[in-house]
């Protein structure tokens, strides 16, 4: 086989390369498909049958998925989410899954959910602890890169988010475009939430990024912009705390324009 390879010229090892990529990741997915699912997974999934409130779904999160959240905050907004019965939900950001695993069993009446992020976890315990019926896309990558959007896009095919959580890059630019890139896909009067509201050590008391116990970037400042423009709601323990919060717009009755969306990008600058 060694000597076959050797035979073969560079040009068309590096062309068949995308190729054998892909059927590689196939393969992968066809065999995790028969592989039995462990036992914790089988165990979580029957105990999932039962009816469950906000605070008790975020216990059983932290266990399950080491979910990143305030209690008190996630479990407002798990119910102020849920009160509209979305049917399309989308998240930017998944990390561990575990706000995932919150959202979807929390509005077990929704039919699609789509996640994006740079590197996908946990995502085949997500699916398989699901409500029966619900349907999953994820999208690994940079989530506002134009081929990823133009991938969601196409696969929304005119569907749009009833709410769309946005926790992926911190920075004022990266949380600025997720949420202008996704929000002509986010219904009218739909929601869309942000994370980490609240200024973190970096803002507060300029420590190093790397050195935050509980970094968030510069999502405070962009939301501090963004909330003068819309109807909101602040789910906060402490306005004291370093970091966290999380904050939900509600759009307008009326689809926003082209030119409603690009007047928002020329007032949405860091102060």
């Amino acid at each position: 086989m060694s000597a076959l390879k050797k035979m073969i010229p560079e040009s068309l090892k590096q062309g068949l390369r995308p190729l054998y990529n892909s059927l590689k990741k196939s393969m992968q997915k066809c065999a995790a498909a028969f592989t039995p699912a462990p036992n914790e997974w089988k165990n979580l999934k029957e105990k999932m049958r039962g009816n469950f409130s906000s605070a008790e779904l975020y216990a059983i999160s932290q266990e399950a998925f080491g979910v990143l959240q305030q209690e008190e905050e996630i479990v407002g907004v798990l119910d102020y989410i849920a009160e509209p019965n979305p049917k399309v939900i989308g998240e930017i950001g998944l990390k561990h899954s575990g706000n995932s695993f919150l959202f979807t069993q929390k509005c077990r009446g929704a039919q699609q959910y789509l996640g994006l992020d740079l590197k996908l976890e946990n995502t085949d315990k997500l699916q398989y602890v699901a409500p029966d019926g619900m349907k999953f896309r994820f999208f690994e990558g940079n989530s506002y890169a134009p081929e990823t959007v133009g991938q969601v896009e196409s696969f929304l095919a005119g569907r749009q988010f009833d709410f769309l959580f946005i926790d992926g890059d911190h920075s004022f630019h990266g949380v600025k475009e997720d949420f202008l890139m996704y929000l002509p896909m986010v219904r009218p009067g739909g929601l869309v939430g942000f994370h980490d509201i609240v200024p973190d050590e970096v803002a507060r008391h300029g420590v190093k990024p790397e050195e935050s116990l509980c970094y968030g970037g510069d999502v405070y400042a962009f939301w501090a912009e963004l909330k003068q423009h819309f109807e909101h709601r602040e789910f906060v323990k402490s306005w004291d705390q370093i970091g966290f919060g999380i904050g939900i717009i509600t759009l307008p009755k009326e689809p926003l324009t082209k030119s409603q969306i690009d007047e928002l990008r020329q007032k949405l600058v860091m102060k």
